[in-house]
């Protein structure tokens, strides 16, 4: 099993299941700022509201844990009555939650199967599924690379 969560990622798919994440216990957006960078989901609602002349707006510097509150409820309301971007800012919570839930299942040690490519030659052998290491013949039990538990097919 390749692993899903990563916090440097660098395709397409990477970046899809990891657009939303946790960080200091907040929902950040990666790329979602201005220039590219990465953004609170709060700097990511208000940029949003505002490019939508919608009249929600709290500036980071007035946020207190209470009006932390009052923005889910909001958004709440304008989620229920067909508004996008409240939709999109329950989405990115779930995203977060889950992509962190996930992050502790995938940092156990669960087995991984291997994979098989065909070398430039036309051998056939098999990869660590979590590091890439080509694995030694005979079926390890771990790879001699990471250390990662090995589940062999059958």
């Amino acid at each position: 099993m390749n692993r899903i969560v990563n916090d440097n990622p660098q395709t397409n798919t990477e970046v899809m299941f990891n657009l939303a994440y946790v960080k200091d216990k907040e929902v950040w957006i990666r790329g979602g700022g201005d220039d590219g960078e990465d953004c609170t989901l709060i700097d990511f609602t208000n940029r949003m509201c505002a490019s939508h002349d919608c009249l929600f707006d709290i500036t980071p510097n007035e946020i207190e844990e209470e009006d932390i509150d009052n923005t889910g409820d909001h958004l709440l309301e304008c989620s229920m009555s067909g508004c996008p971007i409240g939709t999109a800012y329950f989405i990115a919570i779930q995203a977060a939650e889950l992509r962190e839930r996930l992050r502790t299942y995938e940092e156990k040690d669960t087995p991984v199967f291997p994979r098989k490519r065909i070398n430039n030659r036309g051998f056939q052998y098999y990869y660590c599924g979590k590091c890439g290491h080509q694995l030694p013949a005979g079926c390890p039990k771990r790879c001699d690379n990471c250390g990662q538990a090995v589940k062999w097919y059958g």
